[in-house]
């Protein structure tokens, strides 16, 4: 779940910030993008159930990275 922003972008068909995205298993790439004119931005990534903690911090590390380049 990706929570309290306001210009964060998720290319996932109808998601809105704030909901659930289950996956029932594997692995699944979810692209997301600062949509704001300017600046960077903050959010809040929530996981529950993740069975790699270690992946769930790198995955979590790399798109605060990306977003505070763009």
């Amino acid at each position: 779940m990706f929570d309290n922003t306001s210009f964060l972008g998720v290319e996932e068909e109808d998601y809105m910030i704030g909901e659930v995205i289950t996956i029932e298993g594997g692995q699944r790439e979810i692209t997301i993008y600062n949509g704001a004119d300017t600046g960077s931005l903050t959010f809040l990534l929530s996981f529950s159930g993740a069975h790699n903690s270690l992946g769930a911090l790198a995955l979590a590390a790399t798109a605060a990275t990306l977003i505070n380049l763009f």
